[in-house]
C-alpha cells in the first residue's frame, strides 16, 4: 500500500495521535476493500472454470 501522507491543516486538526488513528483507518478499509474484491474475483474465476469445465467435458462425451 502507499504511504498516506497526511496534508499539514488536517494534521494540524486531528493532532498526531489523530492523524495516525485516521491512517490506521484508511490502511484497515483498503485491506477490508482487497479482501473483498479478491473473494468476488475468486467466485468468478471459479463459476468459470466450472462452465469451461462443463463445456470441455461434453465435447469429450459427445465424441
Amino acid at each position: 500500500m502507499a504511504v498516506i501522507a497526511i496534508p499539514k491543516p488536517l494534521r494540524d486538526k486531528l493532532g498526531d495521535e489523530g492523524a495516525d488513528a485516521f491512517v490506521q483507518i484508511v490502511k484497515e478499509i483498503d485491506s477490508n476493500a482487497r479482501i473483498d474484491t479478491l473473494g468476488v474475483v475468486e467466485e468468478r474465476f471459479e463459476r468459470r472454470l466450472s462452465e469451461e469445465n462443463a463445456k470441455t467435458n461434453n465435447r469429450i462425451t459427445d465424441h
